[in-house]
């Protein structure tokens, strides 16, 4: 069976990306760093926009829009722009 692949508009888009770039704190969320699991769970995401991406398109997504995260085993976990 097909699976079926959302499309997401360039707004959506827009607003994860500028997710990304705003601190949680600023957006009441209790931690100071995203990661790409607390950036595919936010709830705003989800609410604000009813957009529901997982993982690996969010990370392709950021990768696109040059925005990149440094992994789990580095003390720095943060998004940045290249």
């Amino acid at each position: 069976m097909a699976r079926v692949v959302r499309q997401i508009s360039s707004g959506g888009e827009q607003f994860i990306v500028a997710t990304a770039n705003t601190r949680p704190e600023r957006l009441g969320r209790p931690f100071t760093r995203w990661s790409i699991r607390k950036l595919a769970d936010h709830r705003h995401l989800r609410a604000a926009c009813r957009i529901v991406v997982g993982r690996e398109r969010l990370r392709h997504m950021l990768h696109q829009h040059r925005i990149t995260y440094v992994g789990a085993h580095f003390p720095q976990r943060l998004f940045g722009l290249r």
